[in-house]
């Protein structure tokens, strides 16, 4: 749009342009004298050497007194003179004084025609009605005996051309200017309004006898008028060439005022100033931006807001933070503080309501998180443009000021009250009582840090730390930035683990009563070049947190899989692989594809693999799980599913039993501890419920013979534990196979 309007600005100071440059013209080329001689100019100075398109002929008719008997409507133009006026006039009063004597000599040898060669052709000067002089060249189209002569009229100065382009060039000026919806103005240095166009009346709601003649200052506030003025002042002295050097812009943003006294934005668009006379003229475009401006703070709250919450975003959180700490600087006695919370049982009910849901409850934290402390509070009111959100369920409050530390606990308590009133959302399905929990992390500025990477750092840390009790608030200690620069550190380098082939796959023996080898479970560990092999337990939690859950997952399966052909290629046929499926992974909606390209891409068979999930990712979402165990099966005929650590998530016997899972492992704090009473009755129910449900059981955490011994008599078949093997790499575990499995 801007050049759009700016190209129109061009050809109005082209058009403006073109007319000074033909007035010019004319003013130089009018005032040429033309000598007695006949036909020849005197002085040196030739005849107009004007384009044919500029040469303008008209027709005069003199009687034979040389008075005028007839003359057409041109003509009598290029004089400057009416018909009327000039009809029955004597031709030669239109003579200037000093050429009356060359015109009358001329004038007798043409009608004698008594010389060898009479004269056929006139040039003479003659006064316009303006009181300039006009070179007129005469050229007789008929016989001179006759009465009349008829002389075809050639203005050799093309004043009459000059003119007649001008015009048209203003007429051109003026449609233009009748016709954009732009104002369009033109001051003199003395700031008076020479000229505007309609527009002008439009958009300042004023009349052009309000406008024209009127200083520019009536368009703007009283109170900026003088400082506009100097603003504009500076455009009658520049050209293009200094706007290009000094960076100056063709445009100014002002104040406009309308008639009846409303303030606007205004955009005006300044030309070059051109001299007319003996005034500077500056052309001005002027447009009302008000539209423009509300679309401008639009995408500005758009490139720094939330569309969902309309809280600020991570962008804005980074400004207001910054001039936060800058203004701490200045003030080392204040104190502020920056909350991080984050919604605790938000993912559960996002992944089972549907994310309408979850949307119109993170509208209802926000809104909650804006109106959660009284109006009349005295310690600290939160401010809408105070609250950020970061992604996803996660949230921010600054408070710029506390007294004491103590203030922002109070503020975060009330928060932690707030989100527990359970959410109440009409208009979404049966479902319109859900209960959220909130965990709250404060750092302190500037005691926990005054940089931004650093606050947040701390106040992240202090909020996990808060999680780990739930629905509470923790403030940042020193202590917990060990634990977070160490969560970093994983974080990081489990990435460089994932592309520098640092992770290994272990494998743990399933053997059932026989001893005999029926499984391995993979197993997955870190060889950090640095810190030696790290577990999962340390490395798993972060990696799903972090979203590194599916690569991680999608390396064990693929790997696992692959290694399982190498057994199988051995002779060990019937070996079957377990592997664990975090609840970051059964989030997915094409898991079941990915174990099909899995299997198709290392060519094993599906009815190989069988697939972990705990019972607590089982529980979680019960209708969820069981629609996706169903898909991962109809993709993937003969794939075994295995409930792990069993007896831990409390499943409903109704869900357990429309589960199609194939194994059910006992939890290894059962068997670990089987000598107390209720941990025995346990085991013995679950083996119970395997032989009903007509699935395999699995005893995990069997580390030693009377484990082993004990379980046996209760009737359990299968075994997994250390009692048997740790978990080995590859090599390890092949030579393990070869002494205690025969091949298939």
């Amino acid at each position: 749009m801007d050049r759009l309007l700016d190209s129109r600005v061009v050809r109005i100071e082209s058009s403006i342009n073109k007319i000074h440059n033909f007035l010019k013209v004319y003013r130089e080329k009018a005032g040429s004298p033309v000598s007695a001689n006949r036909g020849k100019p005197v002085s040196g100075i030739t005849s107009p050497s004007l384009p044919d398109s500029a040469v303008v002929q008209t027709l005069l008719v003199l009687t034979a007194d040389a008075e005028i008997a007839d003359i057409s409507a041109g003509t009598a133009e290029l004089l400057g003179r009416p018909v009327s006026e000039l009809s029955g006039k004597a031709f030669r009063e239109l003579v200037v004084s000093h050429q009356k004597t060359h015109f009358d000599t001329t004038w007798r040898s043409m009608r004698r025609g008594r010389t060898a060669q009479p004269a056929r052709e006139i040039h003479v000067n003659v006064n316009h009605s303006d009181a300039s002089e006009i070179p007129l060249h005469l050229v007789a189209l008929d016989d001179t005996g006759g009465s009349n002569t008829t002389f075809r009229v050639t203005d050799t100065s093309g004043r009459f051309n000059a003119t007649r382009e001008a015009w048209r060039f203003r007429q051109s000026f003026q449609i233009l200017a009748e016709t954009v919806t732009e104002g369009i103005i033109q001051i003199q240095h003395d700031f008076v309004v020479s000229f505007a166009n309609p527009a002008v009346s439009t958009i300042f709601g004023l009349d052009a006898q309000r406008v024209i003649g009127n200083s520019v200052t009536v368009l703007f506030p009283s109170s900026r008028g003088a400082e506009y003025v100097a603003q504009i002042e500076r455009y009658f002295f520049i050209d293009n060439a200094h706007r290009k050097r000094t960076g100056m812009k063709n445009s100014l943003e002002l104040i406009g005022k309308r008639a009846g006294g409303d303030l606007f934005p205004l955009e005006i668009s300044l030309g070059n100033s051109r001299g007319v006379r003996d005034q500077r003229v500056l052309t001005c475009i002027l447009r009302d931006i008000t539209e423009r401006k509300k679309a401008e703070r639009r995408l500005r709250f758009l490139a720094y807001h939330d569309q969902l919450t309309s809280l600020g975003n991570r962008d804005m959180l980074d400004i207001s933070l910054n001039r936060l700490l800058a203004e701490l600087k200045r003030q080392p006695e204040r104190r502020a503080a920056i909350l991080y919370l984050d919604l605790d049982g938000f993912k559960k009910v996002n992944d089972s309501l549907g994310h309408e849901m979850g949307d119109a409850i993170l509208k209802e934290a926000a809104r909650r998180l804006h109106s959660c402390l009284r109006a009349e509070d005295q310690i600290y009111r939160v401010q809408i443009e105070d609250i950020f959100r970061l992604g996803g369920d996660e949230f921010t409050v600054l408070l710029p000021h506390i007294a004491r530390p103590e203030d922002a606990g109070v503020v975060a308590a009330r928060i932690v009250d707030q989100i527990l009133r359970p959410f109440e959302i009409p208009d979404l399905g049966p479902i319109r009582d859900i209960s959220m929990g909130v965990s709250v992390g404060i750092a302190i500025m500037p005691d926990d840090g005054m940089d931004k990477t650093t606050l947040l750092r701390n106040a992240d840390a202090a909020m996990y730390q808060a999680k780990e009790f739930g629905n509470r608030y923790v403030f940042f200690r020193t202590e917990m930035n060990s634990r977070a620069m160490n969560r970093l550190l994983i974080e990081d380098g489990l990435r460089k683990a994932l592309r520098n082939d640092e992770l290994k796959l272990y494998y743990q023996p399933i053997v059932d009563a026989a001893g005999t080898v029926i499984a391995l479970e993979s197993l997955v560990r870190w060889h950090h070049p640095e810190r030696g092999v790290i577990l999962p337990d340390q490395f798993i939690p972060i990696a799903e947190d972090s979203r590194l859950m599916h690569q991680l997952g999608r390396w064990v399966l693929e790997t696992a899989c692959i290694q399982l052909g190498r057994f199988h290629n051995l002779g060990w046929h019937n070996l079957l692989m377990t592997i664990n499926i975090s609840p970051r992974q059964m989030e997915r909606d094409d898991l079941h594809e990915l174990v099909h390209d899995t299997c198709r891409k290392t060519g094993i068979s599906a009815g190989s693999l069988v697939l972990e999930i705990t019972e607590t990712t089982l529980m979680s979402e019960p209708e969820a799980t069981i629609r996706k165990i169903g898909l991962l099966q109809e993709y993937n005929p003969g794939l075994k599913m295995a409930i792990d650590d069993f007896g831990t998530g409390y499943s409903s016997l109704s869900y357990l039993s429309r589960f199609p899972v194939n194994i059910l492992k006992i939890d290894k704090s059962f068997t670990t501890r089987m000598e107390k009473d209720n941990n025995s009755k346990i085991i013995d129910t679950i083996l119970l419920l395997g032989a009903s449900l007509g699935v395999l059981v699995i005893a995990e955490g069997v580390e030693q013979e009377r484990h082993h011994s004990i379980l046996k008599q209760k009737g359990c078949q299968n075994f997994q534990g250390f009692h048997f093997s740790a978990p080995r790499p590859f090599k390890s575990i092949l030579e393990y196979l070869k002494q205690s499995l025969p091949k298939q």
